[in-house]
């Protein structure tokens, strides 16, 4: 025995264990005979570490866990409280099990996360990166696989199979002997049985047999289904069905029974029918892009070319019925009254910015750590762009710098939601309504994201949004949006769009030529009613992401979402100390990846002018140098994210071993 770490007084570590450089060891826990704990491990107090079993480096398992005999427990895998890992069944005569005696002991693979009060039983096997939440069962003879989400309270029943990617919710219960594919979504308080013969008979334990659902099944909350059902490929049940016989590949089911009633849609399928991974042989021939548009658009090609032909047919080429369907489109998405549609998200800042009267003399403050135009616009009208510093965590103006940038001409303040999450407005706005300053939101990365539940687009003045083709919904060219809650606000926006003028060659204010056109509007509006699955695939991936990196959580940043937000990742974001290599090593390797932003907008040549230098906002500088985000869309296959993480780690693991 052998350690550098902290060990408690009253624990009790047999002689036999043997525990690695810097282990923890809490009060009143017991360590068995034979037991290995690898460097950096922690156990938390009242814990019982049973003979021969294993744990993992810079594991972390917390108070009054039991692990029994033989547990292998793999690197950065945190257990929680009262957790049970490696139970041994006690065998009842109604059990699936098969009769061959002894168990083999559970493995926990790397990085997964035990929550508290779980149980899991031996005999099973719980791929890398996967979760299973407080309070959830996993027993014995399961083969779970990588990055699965077991969830709160859900059972998973004996001599189960899951795939990777699967996700089962909150309460539902996998019987046993079930087969469950890849990226297969169980939705909460779902049922699924494996007895006929529901009357206490020995007859009965002879026709036993779990379900089978193939890969990207879904099966909606509440739904019921019984013994021997196989759910074919893509296959959906709707939520409080009675499923009671075999559903084909693609078919949506519903009712009780439950009956056929469409095809699975082609967009909303996970597995295209020509998909890259079926093709590749070889991971290392895996070309994984950055942004998946062409993916997107071919999904969707009948429809879009169907919309973008009534615009043609019709001669409405300029705002019309189109731009006004979308407008009303954004509104219920951004919860305001009025949307204003105009060529581009550039043109929405400048338009706002005119729209509240900011101009010569007047100073807007914003983050240095954005887009150009956020800036650009604030100096299209004349004003000075007053910068102040980001929170190092989510990138969004720090609000507790803010007040201290407010002058005598301070006009507004121009929060930016990076990457998809909204920035902290409640103080934003408190500011602005003791100076009486303007807020305008530039939510061009932030379509569909929530501020404690409120949308953004709702939280300022006046929002900015932009449709360009890479954006969470995009246009097939540029394409922007202002959305209000202010009448006076909206009716100026739309006379200054259109060179100031409500009637028109009669121009009321000097306003620029910034309409939509239909064509733009038309294939948005095709697009903006798979926002919000596309949002939520976003979130999976995100999802997936962390969980895959939690592996390498100590080398490198990973996106924080600070509590209320709802965030919809434009970008998945990390930081990196030594960004540019990665980012090349990663780049030779097939993975994309991209830099957002590389200079600050206070050190650009073209602002020299304003007197800043470096050094003055060093948040901003150093996410400068770090930042990187990898491949983020809703058509980013699993085969795909599995290669993302996978060379990722490998690269990070080299880098902290030299």
């Amino acid at each position: 025995m052998s350690t550098e770490g902290c060990i408690h007084d009253t624990a009790i570590i047999a002689p036999s264990a043997t525990l690695g450089a810097g282990v923890t060891i809490g009060a009143h826990t017991v360590i068995g005979e034979g037991v290995h704990i690898d460097d950096g491990a922690s156990i938390g107090c009242n814990a019982m570490i049973e003979s021969e079993a294993r744990v993992g480096r810079s594991a972390r398992i917390e108070s009054n866990v039991i692990v029994r005999e033989e547990t292998l427990i793999a690197d950065h895998v945190v257990v929680g409280a009262n957790s049970v890992l490696g139970q041994r069944p006690t065998k009842a005569k109604s059990s699936t099990l098969a009769p061959s005696g002894v168990l083999p002991p559970l493995t926990i693979g790397e990085g997964c996360q035990i929550g508290v009060g779980a149980v899991i039983y031996a005999g099973s096997e719980i791929g890398s990166g996967s979760f299973v939440a407080d309070g959830a069962q996993v027993r014995e003879g399961c083969l779970v696989g990588r990055n699965v989400i077991i969830g709160h309270a859900a059972t998973v029943e004996n001599d189960c199979e899951i795939g990777d990617g699967t996700r089962i919710q909150t309460a539902a219960y996998i019987t046993a002997l079930s087969r469950l594919g890849k990226n297969v979504f169980i939705a909460p308080m779902v049922c699924t049985t494996n007895d006929n013969y529901m009357g206490r008979t020995e007859e009965r334990f002879k026709y036993r047999k779990g379900i089978i659902v193939e890969d990207g099944g879904r099966i909606g909350g509440n739904a019921v289904v019984l013994p021997g059902v196989t759910m074919g490929k893509e296959a959906v049940v709707g939520a409080g069905s009675v499923v009671t016989r075999d559903v084909a590949p693609c078919k949506i089911v519903l009712g009780t029974p439950a009956r056929v009633v469409k095809d699975v849609p082609p967009e909303q399928l996970i597995y295209s029918v020509e998909s890259e991974c079926q093709h590749r042989e070889e991971p290392s021939a895996m070309q994984v892009p950055s942004f998946g548009l062409t993916r997107q658009n071919s999904k969707l090609r009948d429809e879009l070319m169907a919309a973008i032909g009534e615009v043609v047919d019709s001669g409405q080429f300029i705002l019309g019925d189109s731009v006004e369907r979308l407008e009303e489109a954004i509104t219920e998405i951004c919860g305001v009254k009025h949307a204003i549609a105009v060529a581009n998200g550039s043109d929405a800042l400048y338009l706002a910015l005119m729209a509240a009267d900011v101009g010569p003399g007047d100073e807007v403050i914003t983050t240095p750590f954005t887009f150009f135009a956020t800036a650009g616009a604030i100096v299209r009208v004349g004003a000075k762009p007053v910068f102040c510093d980001i929170d190092p965590k989510t990138y969004n103006i720090d609000p507790t710098r803010i007040e201290g940038m407010v002058t005598a001409r301070t006009k507004a303040i121009l929060p930016v939601h990076l990457y998809g999450q909204s920035a902290d407005m409640d103080p934003i706005n408190e500011i602005a309504g003791r100076h009486r300053l303007t807020v305008i939101e530039d939510a061009a990365q932030a379509i569909g994201a929530k501020y404690k539940g409120r949308p953004v687009g709702s939280l300022g003045d006046m929002a900015c949004i932009s449709f360009f083709p890479t954006k969470n919904l995009g246009a097939f060219g540029d394409a922007g949006m202002v959305v209000t809650k202010n009448d006076a606000l909206a009716e100026r926006l739309r006379k200054l769009r259109v060179h100031g003028s409500k009637k028109k060659y009669y121009h009321e204010l000097l306003g620029i030529n910034s309409r939509l056109d239909a064509l733009q509007a038309a294939i948005l509006n095709v697009k903006v009613k798979y926002l919000r699955g596309w949002i939520e695939a976003r979130r999976t991936l995100a999802e997936v992401y962390d969980r895959g990196f939690a592996l390498v959580k100590d080398v490198a940043t990973y996106p924080e979402v600070a509590q209320g937000m709802y965030h919809v990742y434009h970008q998945y974001t990390i930081r990196l100390p030594n960004r540019d290599a990665v980012q090349e090593e990663l780049r030779s390797r097939g993975v994309g990846s991209t830099v957002y932003y590389p200079l600050p907008l206070h050190l650009q040549p073209v602002f020299q002018n304003l007197g800043y230098k470096l050094g003055d906002f060093p948040e901003s500088e150093r996410a400068a140098e770090e930042v990187l985000s990898l491949p983020m869309f809703p058509e980013l296959e699993t085969c795909e994210q599995e290669y993302v993480v996978e060379q990722l780690c490998d690269i990070l693991r080299s880098c902290a071993g030299r």
